[in-house]
């Protein structure tokens, strides 16, 4: 069998969705149930829109659970165009761990998850996720912009609060401080 051959045998494999007690269904309509009723809902809750849409999300999803199956490792980077530092950090401050702990309570029955790369899938998925949002769209960011932007004027000024900033702007900044 070739690798393409292997990947969607692996699609159509059959998994529990229930902690193995009833429910048996093909692992890309386990994935697709996870993303649509799980993990979609989750992060918009939070305010966060991805890039993509549940489709291309369980395709994604899949593809990650079936590399680390077979034992590969990935190394998230950043592949959204309207990628900020800033809006990593605060993407990690409003999904921080206990977010993730109690959303993955809901879904640690899967079986996929219950395998040691399940556990790598767990920790790799939030990073990932962050690289498929569509930054612009997101309320969390939207909300961030409009308070950073604008001032009483109506004048953009992402720094007017900045007390460093203000002082460097001063015309006797330089005079007062000589290195």
């Amino acid at each position: 069998m070739r690798g393409y051959d292997h990947y969607i045998a692996f699609c159509k494999e059959h998994i529990y969705a229930d902690n193995g007690v009833y429910n048996i269904q093909p692992r890309k309509e386990v994935v697709y149930d996870f993303c649509h009723e799980g993990l979609v809902p989750f992060l918009g809750s939070k305010g966060y829109v991805l890039e993509c849409n549940t489709q291309e999300l369980t395709l994604r999803c899949l593809r990650l659970l079936w590399t680390l199956s077979r034992g590969k490792h990935i190394i998230p980077l950043p592949t959204n165009k309207e990628f900020h530092e800033e809006h990593e950090m605060i993407y990690h401050y409003h999904l921080d761990e206990r977010a993730w702990e109690n959303f993955w309570k809901s879904w640690d029955h899967l079986s996929d998850f219950q395998h040691p790369y399940g556990e790598r899938f767990k920790t790799l998925l939030p990073l990932l996720l962050w690289t498929w949002m569509n930054v612009p769209q997101c309320s969390v960011f939207q909300a961030i912009e409009n308070s950073l932007y604008e001032n009483e004027d109506g004048f953009v000024s992402k720094y007017r609060d900045d007390p460093y900033l203000i002082d460097t702007s001063q015309v006797d900044y330089q005079d007062r401080h000589k290195f």
